[in-house]
C-alpha cells in the first residue's frame, strides 16, 4: 500500500489485489473505480469501503503516518463517498442474505473502532448490520457489537453465553439432518441458492446443527490454477439456519470458539465467574 523509502513521502495507491499470476483476486476489490464504478459490484459497495477505511484507520493508528489519514479523507469526500457507502453495507433481501459477508463484515468492524471509535457512519452501519444479524445469536457478532459501541446488552450478552455454551466438545462436523423433525419451524423464504425449506426459522444450537457444509472448488481470481477445494462454508461465514449438512469426515481447531471468549472476556462482557459456566 505504501512506499517504505526515506526519500520520499509514502504515496498510496489504490488497486486491486492480485494474485502471484497477476490476475485480479475476485474479492480484493478496494478502488473507487471498482468499488463505485461497477454496477456488479453494487453489493458489495458498503462492505468493502468499511473494509478499506478500517484498514486504513489501523494503519494510522500503528504508523501516525498521515498518508493513510489523507488516503481516507480522499476516499470520503464527495466524490468517493466511501463513508456514505457504509451505510447500506448490510444487503437485507432474504435471498440475497450473505453470511460470509457478515463475517467480512464485523471483522473489520472490530478493527475500525477500536482504531476510531468516534466513526458515526461506521457506527450507523454497525448498528444496522447487528440489528438485522441478531436473531442469528452469534457470540462473535454480539462481543464485536458490544466492544465496538460501549453498550451492554442484556440480550447480546445472552446470546453470547447461550451460543458459547451450546458448541460441542467435538470439533468434528458431524452430519446433522434437522429438515425431518416436527419440532422445527421451516422458514419459507428462499435461500441464496433460490431454495426452499433449506432453513428454519429460529437458529438452532451449535450443537444441534451443523457448522461446516459442502466443499466446492472456489476460484479466488481468475487465473485457470487458481481453484482450490475449500471450505463453501464454515463457522462464522456460513448460514445458521441450515437444517441438514455435514459429514463426519473433517475435524476442525477451536479458534472460532475463542475468539469470541476471549473478546468477552478481554471487554468486560463476561466476568471470570460467568465465564467458569461455560
Amino acid at each position: 500500500m505504501a512506499s517504505t523509502q526515506s526519500t520520499r513521502p509514502p504515496r498510496l495507491v489504490a488497486v486491486p489485489c492480485v494474485c502471484t499470476h497477476t490476475s485480479v483476486l475476485r474479492w480484493g476489490i478496494w478502488a473507487p473505480s471498482y468499488v463505485n464504478g461497477l454496477r456488479s459490484w453494487s453489493d458489495q459497495r458498503g462492505l468493502n469501503a468499511m473494509q478499506m477505511l478500517s484498514f486504513l484507520n489501523a494503519a494510522y493508528v500503528v504508523t501516525g503516518n498521515a498518508t493513510f489519514m489523507d488516503a481516507i479523507v480522499t476516499l470520503s469526500n464527495n466524490t468517493n463517498q466511501y463513508q456514505r457507502n457504509q451505510l447500506n453495507l448490510k444487503i437485507e433481501a432474504p435471498c440475497d442474505d450473505n453470511f460470509s459477508d457478515d463475517e467480512l463484515a464485523f471483522l473489520p468492524y472490530y478493527t475500525y473502532f477500536q482504531a476510531n471509535a468516534s466513526a458515526t457512519p461506521a457506527l450507523a452501519a454497525l448498528l444496522r448490520s447487528y440489528n438485522f444479524a441478531r436473531p442469528q445469536r452469534s457470540s462473535l457478532w454480539a462481543a464485536i457489537y458490544m466492544a465496538s459501541t460501549g453498550v451492554v446488552d442484556d440480550l447480546a450478552v445472552r446470546d453470547v453465553v447461550w451460543n458459547l455454551q451450546t458448541w460441542p466438545l467435538e470439533w468434528v462436523n458431524w452430519e446433522a439432518n434437522n429438515s425431518q423433525r416436527i419440532d422445527i419451524q421451516v422458514n419459507p423464504e428462499v435461500n441464496r441458492d433460490l431454495k426452499h425449506g433449506t432453513m428454519s426459522v429460529r437458529v438452532l444450537p451449535c450443537n444441534e446443527r451443523n457448522q461446516v457444509h459442502r466443499r466446492v472448488a472456489m476460484p479466488m481470481c481468475d487465473c485457470p490454477r487458481s481453484s482450490f477445494p475449500c471450505p463453501r462454508q464454515f463457522r462464522w461465514n456460513h448460514n445458521p439456519f441450515t437444517l441438514d449438512g455435514g459429514s463426519g469426515t473433517t475435524e476442525f481447531d477451536p479458534g472460532a470458539w475463542l475468539a469470541p471468549y476471549w473478546m468477552a472476556r478481554y471487554h468486560g462482557i463476561l466476568s471470570s465467574s460467568s465465564s467458569s459456566e461455560l
